[in-house]
């Protein structure tokens, strides 16, 4: 393993929310990816709204 990675994690309103209320922010994922032996190259936690149509 141990490729470099970049982790962009897309997720709603209310999932950012409970991400947030327990401190999953981008430096947590960062170190995440390195306890996996990856090479974090950045990361990255944003809420989106899903079109529910």
């Amino acid at each position: 393993m141990g490729g470099r990675v970049y982790l962009d994690l897309a997720v709603e309103p209310q999932v950012g929310g409970v991400l947030a209320g327990v401190g999953l922010d981008a430096q947590t994922l960062c170190r995440l990816l390195a306890g996996a032996g990856f090479d974090p190259a950045g990361a990255g936690v944003r809420t989106v709204h899903r079109d529910r149509r």
